[in-house]
């Protein structure tokens, strides 16, 4: 899920794909340029969040108050996401396993 494209903010902010299966292995790609690729754990968030600390974010002290209202916007709202998501593995109690893509098969069917 992305927070905040290029097009309309100064940051690409996004739920990273290869999180883990656990509330705290969740990830947030935060990027404010192609020179810095950042990813953050929930648990690194809601600290920041709770401190109030983000210039350790690259890019944070050079975006604009719009660039930093945005960033803060996305982090919030990450963590109230994955606070309420009831489709990961620690929500259900059920193992693992990635969504297939329409049309591919599930990986039940490649098992022996």
């Amino acid at each position: 899920m992305s927070y905040c494209r290029w097009s309309d903010s100064e940051w690409y902010i996004f739920w990273h794909c290869d999180s883990g299966p656990t509330k705290e292995e969740q990830n947030l790609s935060v990027w404010y340029s192609m020179d810095s690729l950042n990813q953050y754990t929930y648990q690194q968030i809601k600290t920041m969040l709770a401190d109030g600390t983000f210039a350790t974010i690259p890019g944070y002290e050079d975006c604009s108050k719009y660039g930093k209202r945005d960033l803060l916007d996305a982090l919030e709202e990450f963590c109230l996401d994955v606070e309420s998501a009831t489709d990961i593995p620690w929500r259900t109690g059920a193992p693992y396993e990635p969504p297939a893509a329409s049309g591919s098969v599930s990986t039940a069917e490649l098992s022996d």
